[in-house]
């Protein structure tokens, strides 16, 4: 493999270091259920694109990233369609009640 321009690699080696630390604050920052999931399929784009343009060592550690982004993201999908249906029986149940008491 050729020798890189430094300044290339001072530029893929920054970020990969925004990549991962906007993963840790993508782990610290899923409050709702379901909106890890756009957060995290981004930070996998971003990482397929450093695996196809850094270096060996940035290649390897961001193959691991995209691979636990994507797990992250599925299981984030998972939770928002579990949340979504939970808000909608929820919803029913006020419904429901609203019209026993309309009754009385």
């Amino acid at each position: 493999m050729n020798a890189r321009n430094p300044k290339i690699t001072i530029i893929l080696n920054a970020a990969f270091f925004a990549v991962l630390g906007l993963f840790f604050l993508a782990t610290i920052t899923t409050y709702t259920p379901g909106a890890e999931t756009g957060s995290f399929f981004a930070l996998s784009i971003v990482s397929l694109l450093l695996m196809i343009l850094g270096t060996r060592r940035i290649r390897i550690y961001s193959t691991l990233i995209f691979a636990v982004c994507l797990i992250f993201s599925y299981y984030g999908y998972q939770r928002g369609i579990e949340y979504q249906s939970y808000l909608n029986s929820k919803q029913f149940i006020m419904q429901m009640n609203n019209r026993i008491l309309e009754r009385k």
